[in-house]
């Protein structure tokens, strides 16, 4: 009791100090996308991604038509990381994409990155 009475002011501070910063970094993420805290969008999106990876081709297949005509280009960030994720992943992103865009820039995320910077603003 006596540390709180001494020093409960300096804690004070040092933890709005601390709610600030984490305030500060959640706004800088939200307002320059760095995906530091994924949004429940995101999260729903690498859902449908591991989706195409499923045995079952009537589940791949529902998650390649979701991301393709329901969420197009929103989903275009979170498939051009999905390039380097494991086989049969990868291809069907790389597909999504392709049908997405309407471009082709293989199985590399940085042609496709450089590509959607310059034109993701169209979709």
């Amino acid at each position: 009791m006596r540390l709180l009475e001494k020093h409960g002011a300096t804690i004070g501070l040092i933890l709005f100090a601390v709610y600030a910063a984490i305030l500060g970094t959640l706004a800088i993420d939200q307002a320059f996308g760095l995906g530091l805290f994924p949004t429940p969008l995101d999260k729903y999106l690498t859902e449908r991604i591991e989706k195409l990876g499923d045995p079952d081709v009537v589940v791949a297949e529902e998650a390649r038509r979701e991301l393709v005509e329901q969420w197009r280009g929103l989903a275009v960030d979170t498939l051009i990381p999905a390039l380097e994720w494991r086989e049969p992943i990868r291809s069907r992103a790389r597909a999504c994409l392709v049908e997405i865009t309407g471009q082709n820039f293989g199985m590399q995320p940085g042609p496709w990155e450089d590509w959607w910077a310059e034109h993701g603003d169209a979709y």
